[in-house]
């Protein structure tokens, strides 16, 4: 063989070229090579599950979409929320107008899915504008639901010839039969869909507008309907007179569209509704031409979810002083657009409406106007005084210690006061929406903080401090007391209410002074301010010394008053002002026998257990049947020394059913206490029957220790560890009662896992070293005492353990330290053992 250089044009054996590899398919590049290329035309077609397999991934996608589409355009009521839909048809639009773009796709296929599509999302926005009321003639929507009609068609009939060209160049296009086939599917339920609800479209306007003729003939044909323009009618009871239309309006039965309605009419072409509505609210009642226009804005906005008002205006018509508004509101999920002219005269409040779509908004202005005109007021001198419309008075209660100059205030006299809030003891109203109320308390105890006197008193009206509700709260200082302002907004019963509240306390008493109104967060309080304003409370020394009896209301309001001061002081750990102010509460309802619970509670607290035996023996005969008091009061006889007394107690409510553990044990370990071990014995059996708990069954181990019957223990401690969650007081049990029975290797095992479970404290670490210890693995014995006094350095029986094992192992001198003896014998400690517990802690 030549080692010489080989000659360039010698022929060479082919070697494979790896840049002329074909790239993997997952690199391969959107241009691919020409179809006539041979390596290309040689590379086997994938197999039909493969198709299948991104069918299906297509499909998935494509449902995913269309029902996150549906679930965002059905979803609140905002109209923008039905874009989402079109934002993914566009997507999958532009996804089509790129797949067209390759030279193995057929791009006349793809059109027809890109022309579905494109119906679709023209569908979805004509439906955004509609619900937005950007659109809302028929003539346009008709015209837009043809073109996409048409694009679905076009879809269709491009799909077929799309396929049909496909079937003819399989060899050139390897894209574009699936898009065909989706818009050739989607075009046909889209048409089938919007054929079908054309059809019920029309068959439901057939039938409404058959039902609506019936009962347009019924209404003609009614006893107060009238062909003559011209005619009146008189409605004495609420001072107005109104001229009837003629045709093609229709007077209605007030009493369909709402029970305050006194006429109401309708019009078919343009479709309008009219109504007037007369109530008669008397003229001390403090209503002006601009809260009425303000209640009924807060009204309408109240019944609608949207609602704006586009104009408001206030003119003189035929001498008399009218405001007139302007608003759309969307009720229901419908547009609608209102015209109203009120009027207040003398006592009268009048609301002229006239209500139609809001496509026909160009029409109601005319035949509002000409409704409008037809109305007259009676008696233009006639003065409306309500019943209850009877000026208030000044008064000065020395009673309560307060006094309100009420006169002129243009407020009236509330005369169902009591019935309506039987806490007050004065109060005025002004107008429908308007009120104000003193409502007075007797405190007992030291003065309570800010946040619990403010949450205090206003619990009159259900509401806790801070809240949301609360909008502003700030100190005031009056000439006879101090106290905090409080404003305040909240919907009761769909209505709108702002509130200003005057949290006043002096030397014997407190008051809560309440005014409000109807109206949102912005409503101007002028009026609820300046009646405040005439709120004064008395000194202390001109007021009547003997306090009045309250009614069942306020005395359950100052019971609530000063429970929630007690909870503040008891939370602040001021036990003795806690216990003044429940002492109160419970003097206000004696047969709150949870307020007595609580009282017993602090006296324990403070170690006067004497006092409270003493206080609940006087107060026991209300709830001489009651277990809970039942228990105290044994707990109290046990820790007074009266034992006897106390086993009687817990064995009449024990056997009753009680089911309270805690004081179950106190009873079970006074039991034992007094040498009864077998009738302990049965009454713990009896209660783990009926109430099994770690607590109690651990108990019945320690009993089964003290008596040598280590096995019983080890069983029913490895049955509750079993069946349960892991309990580590369970298992630190169980690992003893395996030492007690010279089991050590079990206790070990346990202890193992309560440090694998995590409870790797110091006890777990000296029962391991017991354990070790009784196994005489003396080395890891003392890893483990070691590894307990790390976690527990002051524990001088853990020391003692480590020297005793340090002399054992000879790693010291002669042992004469403390733990170990002079002449090498063991001193091992002794083991610790599980003891009855004691009494427990009251509640």
């Amino acid at each position: 063989m030549s080692t010489g250089r080989q000659d360039s044009f010698s022929p060479r054996p082919a070697q494979p070229n790896p840049r002329a590899a074909p790239l993997p398919t997952v690199f391969t590049p959107n241009k691919c090579k020409a179809s006539s290329d041979p390596q290309y035309q040689a590379k086997p077609r994938p197999p039909r599950c493969y198709n299948l397999v991104m069918i299906f991934t297509d499909v998935t996608y494509l449902a995913a979409a269309v029902g996150l589409a549906a679930a965002a355009a059905d979803a609140g009521t905002s109209p923008e929320l039905k874009l989402i839909p079109a934002a993914l048809l566009l997507w999958g639009i532009m996804k089509c107008a790129q797949i067209s773009r390759r030279p193995t796709t057929h791009s006349g296929c793809v059109a027809s899915l890109a022309l579905v599509l494109t119906g679709w999302c023209i569908a979805c926005v004509l439906n955004y504008a509609t619900s937005a009321g950007w659109v809302e003639a028929w003539g346009i929507r008709a015209v837009v639901y043809s073109i996409v009609l048409a694009l679905f068609l076009a879809g269709f009939v491009v799909g077929i010839v799309g396929l049909v060209s496909l079937s003819h160049h399989r060899a050139r296009y390897r894209q574009g039969g699936k898009q065909a086939s989706w818009g050739i599917a989607l075009s046909v339920v889209f048409t089938c869909l919007f054929v079908g609800a054309l059809a019920v479209g029309i068959a439901q306007g057939a039938r409404e507008r058959a039902e609506s003729d019936i009962a347009l003939e019924a209404d003609l044909a009614g006893p107060t309907s009238t062909d003559a323009d011209g005619d009146w009618i008189d409605v004495a009871e609420t001072n107005f007179r109104f001229r009837l239309p003629s045709r093609p309006w229709v007077q209605l039965d007030p009493t369909k569209l709402s029970a305050d309605t006194t006429l109401a009419f309708r019009r078919r072409v343009p479709e309008v509704y009219f109504q007037v509505i007369a109530e008669r609210l008397g003229a001390e009642s403090g209503i002006t031409l601009a809260g009425l226009a303000e209640i009924v804005r807060a009204n309408l906005m109240g019944a609608a979810s949207e609602c704006s008002v586009t104009d408001q205006q206030v003119r003189t018509v035929d001498g008399i002083e009218v405001a007139e508004l302007r608003a759309d509101a969307r009720v229901n999920g419908v547009w609608l657009n209102y015209a109203y002219r009120l009027i207040w005269h003398n006592g009268y409040a009048y609301q002229l409406i006239a209500c139609a779509a809001r496509k026909d908004k160009g029409s109601i202005d005319e035949q509002a106007r000409e409704m409008f005109e037809r109305f007259r007021i009676l008696d233009r001198e006639l003065v409306f005084h309500a019943d209850s419309g009877v000026p208030a008075q000044s008064t000065r209660d020395t009673r309560w210690g307060f006094a309100v100059d009420a006169a002129d205030s243009g407020w009236m006299r509330w005369d169902d006061l009591a019935a309506d809030t039987p806490e007050a003891v004065y109060g005025v109203l002004r107008g429908s929406g308007g009120a104000c109320v003193v409502v007075p308390v007797r405190l007992i105890g030291p003065e309570p903080t800010k946040p619990w006197f403010i949450n205090g008193m206003l619990s009159y009206f259900d509401v806790s401090y801070p809240s949301a509700a609360i909008t502003d709260v700030r100190a005031i200082t009056l000439a006879n007391a101090e106290g905090y302002r409080v404003t305040m907004h909240r919907v009761v019963d769909e209505t709108g209410i702002r509130y200003r509240m005057d949290l006043l306390r002096n030397q014997r008493s407190a008051y809560l002074i309440a005014a409000w109104t109807v109206g949102d967060r912005d409503t101007p309080l002028d009026e609820v301010d300046r009646m405040l304003e005439r709120v004064t409370i008395l000194p202390p020394v001109i007021c009547d010394r003997t306090a009045p009896a309250p009614g069942d209301a306020l005395r359950a309001y100052w019971k609530s008053v000063h429970h929630e001061m007690a909870l503040e002081a008891y939370t602040s750990r001021r036990l003795d002002q806690a216990l003044a102010y429940l002492d109160h509460a419970y003097g206000l309802d004696p047969d709150d026998v949870e307020e007595l619970i609580n009282i017993l509670n602090v006296l324990v607290e403070l170690e006067r257990n004497d006092e409270a035996l003493a206080y609940l023996q006087a107060n026991i005969g209300a709830h001489g049947e009651n277990q809970d008091v039942l228990a105290m009061y044994a707990w109290l006889k046990h820790t007074g020394g009266d034992l006897d007394e106390a086993i009687e107690a817990y064995s009449r409510i024990f056997g009753d059913g009680f089911a309270d553990e805690t004081y179950y044990l106190d009873y079970f370990a006074l039991l034992w206490k007094l040498g009864r071990e077998d009738d302990a014995v049965a009454e713990l059996d009896r209660f783990i029957a009926r109430k099994p708990s770690g607590e109690l069954i651990r108990m019945r181990a320690t009993v089964h220790v003290e008596r040598g019957e280590h096995t019983d223990a080890i069983v029913s401690l490895r049955q509750h560890l079993d069946e349960n969650v892991f309990d580590a007081q369970t298992a630190y049990d169980l690992a003893e009662a395996h030492r007690a029975a010279d089991q050590p290797g079990e206790g070990l095992a346990v202890c193992e896992q309560l440090i694998v479970e995590g409870y790797d404290n110091w006890e777990v670490f000296q029962l391991r070293g017991l354990c070790e210890l009784d196994l005489v693995e003396l080395p890891a014995a003392k890893v483990s005492f070691e590894r307990a006094a790390t976690l527990n350095p002051e524990d001088e029986e853990i020391t003692r353990y480590i020297k005793l094992l340090t002399v054992m192992l000879g790693e010291s001198g002669d042992g004469s330290d403390e733990g170990g003896g002079s002449s090498g014998e063991s001193s091992e400690a002794p083991s610790p053992r599980v003891s009855p517990g004691a009494p427990p802690a009251p509640r």
